[in-house]
């Protein structure tokens, strides 16, 4: 909580070694907004085994939105969970796994229990709500996605700029992309 919510825990690790023990090898970081959030995701959990749930791969290397540079590493970041997973796990999504739209990505949320979505993140500190993810066509906000019905919902891996960010003056806030 507070002024702690900003640490990259998840990146923390001995640094001064050539090879650094990190704290990912021993445990994996999760961001939840409440207590609340997390049991009742956890209380709806069944099979979570790699072959049996469905994951949404989205990517956006080009976005409509203004100020935003291409992305094109994410193309290989897809290209490499694809190469992982069985293809019967990733629901279909676009081709060449690049410039998911916004109404695809909302389609596709409630069928999947996984999420890896790599483009840009937006932090609007004025107004959280707005906050929200570049895809392709428009910003893809947490109002829009806070009303959606993702009871199978698991984990959702953000590759996105501000995913985490807090605002300083408010760090309790907990209205951010993460959350």
């Amino acid at each position: 909580t507070g002024t702690f919510s900003s640490l990259p825990i998840h990146s923390a690790g001995s640094y001064l070694e050539a090879t650094p023990p990190l704290c990912s090898q021993f445990m994996i970081s999760s961001y939840t907004p409440t207590l609340s959030a997390l049991i009742k995701a956890r209380s709806n959990q069944s099979d979570t085994s790699r072959h049996s749930c469905k994951m949404v791969l989205a990517s956006v290397v080009s976005t409509e939105l203004p100020d935003m540079e291409p992305l094109p590493g994410v193309v290989e970041e897809a290209k490499t969970i694809r190469a992982i997973l069985p293809s019967s796990v990733i629901l279909p999504g676009p081709p060449d796994d690049a410039d998911t739209s916004a109404n695809d990505l909302l389609a596709s949320l409630p069928n999947a229990k996984l999420l890896h979505l790599a483009c840009h993140g937006r932090q609007d500190t004025k107004n959280p709500l707005e906050s929200g993810f570049a895809m392709k066509d428009r910003l893809l906000s947490l109002d829009e996605i806070s009303v959606l019905k993702l009871d199978t919902a698991f984990f959702a891996f953000l590759s996105a700029c501000n995913s985490a960010k807090v605002d300083a003056q408010d760090p309790d806030q907990v209205i951010n992309l993460t959350a």
